[in-house]
């Protein structure tokens, strides 16, 4: 419980993060002998659940947090608070991350990347997902504003990988198709090869810049004052 102590006024939300996301791995786990969903499940939680969950706790690591007006009287500088909570999300998102694979590894699911790769399935749209949610909901000053970009992007891109699917049909298997670029959920998808590099690093290189940006936002914290005492 002292993990808490990170999210004071969020501890409900972490919490059934935290059972949703154990939840699905039990899932995976009951299903192993169905071998096809199950390599679906595992992907579906890792590239999205797992970013989508901690993306929304990010949107919320400052923007409506009713405690932040006495953590800046306390002299404690607000974009410090914001490192210190991201780093905690990105800890948190990589131990489940790491025991996910390892789970996977025991459990003998068959992945479509290499094992030294795996990693990036869900680091790369975690890191955009982290970045996402604290980049908006700070620029709008509105938890609410930052959750819903996430779950709106990421929703979107999940309904555009049938889509995409189709797109790049006719396509070599040599060749790059440029629409799996535009899409985090690439291995979710199907998108690998040389194209699934180009999107880790694409989606990667994102997150880290919305991140950097999130930082300079919270150092307006006469901007943030207000937005703490709004209802979300």
């Amino acid at each position: 419980m002292r993990l808490l102590r990170r999210f004071p006024a969020r501890r409900a939300e972490l919490l059934g993060c935290l059972f949703v996301l154990l939840g699905m791995l039990a899932g995976v786990g009951a299903l192993r002998q169905q071998m096809d969903l199950t390599s679906l499940l595992a992907l579906f939680t890792l590239e999205l659940l797992l970013p989508l969950g901690l993306g929304l706790m990010a949107a919320g690591c400052l923007a409506g947090d009713p405690i932040l007006e006495i953590l800046l009287t306390a002299h404690r500088p607000a974009w410090q608070v914001l490192v210190e909570r991201l780093a905690f999300l990105l800890a948190l998102g990589g131990l489940l991350g790491w025991m996910a694979l390892r789970l996977m590894e025991r459990w003998q699911v068959p992945l479509p990347i290499r094992a030294e790769d795996r990693l990036f399935i869900w680091l790369s749209p975690l890191i955009f997902c982290l970045g996402l949610g604290s980049a908006i909901a700070l620029l709008r000053g509105r938890m609410l504003d930052g959750g819903l970009m996430v779950i709106t992007l990421m929703g979107g891109s999940l309904i555009a990988v049938p889509l995409t699917t189709r797109g790049c049909a006719g396509i070599p298997s040599d060749a790059i198709c440029g629409w799996w670029l535009l899409n985090p959920l690439a291995t979710l998808g199907g998108g690998l090869g040389l194209v699934w590099s180009f999107n880790r690093l694409l989606w990667l290189g994102i997150g880290a810049g919305l991140l950097v940006l999130s930082i300079f936002l919270a150092r307006r914290e006469e901007a943030l004052l207000p937005a703490a005492g709004m209802v979300e």
